[in-house]
């Protein structure tokens, strides 16, 4: 594995180190204050630079994220807060006060996007043949109902690894869950998500799914540039926004492979005297579906070639 631009086995760490956390690692901890009080986290360093942060209350998606002291991501002024907090039965919006923010969000799984009324009457509940749900569904403010984490030897390479699954059921209605999992390794500039997603109700059930990824500044800034197959490259450019300045929202359909896969990079700008970048190499997403008693799965590398962009 490489460690500070330095090749070394096992036995060539473990002889230099009391623990092996000097190097890298991943703990679980837990949140202290403000409107995260109470929430666990597992964070991940592999040793290159690279640090995320996986919530386990919070969908079991990644909040903070940093590459050599960098930031990564945009996080809201009052911090990832608490599931508890969530109010979706109430506003439809509410997911905008409490789940948006890091690295990315999950949005579903039976709606994504704007508040939707979905057709319910499948389940077979006369008083629920319709219901409405709110912005980008409620998946990201659930806590996972198990999770495991750990590091292991495997020959010279130290693996770092996390699972947990997280549901969404209502009695007489939907009973989803996504079965997720992170792994990397010691000496790594990237992870890999891997996600299954179970129907194990008794009915079809709709499904929607989306990958929310919310980078910020330093990374998004004048000039940025998404990489991408997708029409013309001056279209995926940005700007920040001015005083005052509101949400500048555009959609591009990918290109996907002949195996299905889909790929997609960030740059910051390249005129200037520095820049670094982050890419998703390969990931396979079916966005809509209606499914019974099945399986689907969905898989991402992030964050491949990250050094190898900053100059």
């Amino acid at each position: 594995m490489r460690i500070h631009d330095r090749e070394l086995g096992r036995a060539e760490i473990l002889r230099r180190v009391g623990s092996l956390a000097q190097v890298g690692g991943v703990q679980l901890m837990a949140y202290e204050e403000g409107h995260a009080r109470g929430t666990r986290a597992l964070e991940f360093r592999t040793g290159s630079g690279l640090r995320f942060v996986v919530e386990p209350d919070r969908g079991f998606d990644v909040g903070f994220a940093e590459f050599a002291g960098t930031g990564l991501c945009w996080l809201p002024s009052k911090g990832l807060a608490g599931p508890w907090y969530y109010e979706g039965d109430l506003d439809g919006h509410a997911w905008l006060r409490v789940g948006l923010g890091g690295l990315f969000n999950t949005a579903g799984l039976v709606s994504m996007g704007t508040p939707q009324v979905v057709p319910t009457e499948t389940f077979g509940f006369t008083q629920r043949m319709e219901a409405r749900y709110g912005t980008h569904d409620r998946i990201a403010v659930t806590p996972a109902s198990t999770f495991a984490h750990g590091q292991e030897w495997d020959g010279d390479r130290c693996r770092l690894w996390a699972s947990g699954t997280v549901r969404q059921e209502i009695a007489y209605g939907e009973h989803l869950a996504i079965d997720r999992r992170y792994d990397t390794e010691i000496g790594a500039r990237a992870f890999t998500i891997t996600d299954r997603v179970t129907n194990e109700g008794w009915f079809d059930t709709p499904h929607q799914l989306l990958y929310h990824f919310n980078l910020g500044f330093p990374l998004l800034g004048d000039g940025a540039q998404v990489l991408a197959a997708a029409g013309d490259p001056d279209d995926l450019s940005f700007s920040t926004h001015g005083e005052g300045g509101s949400s500048n929202t555009s959609t591009r359909a990918i290109r996907l492979s002949a195996a299905g896969m889909a790929r997609a990079s960030w740059l910051t700008d390249r005129r200037a005297t520095t820049f670094m970048g982050i890419g998703v190499p390969g990931g396979s997403v079916t966005g809509s579906q209606t499914f019974h008693n099945k399986e689907l799965e969905y898989s991402a590398d992030f964050a491949e070639g990250l050094k190898a962009w900053r100059e």
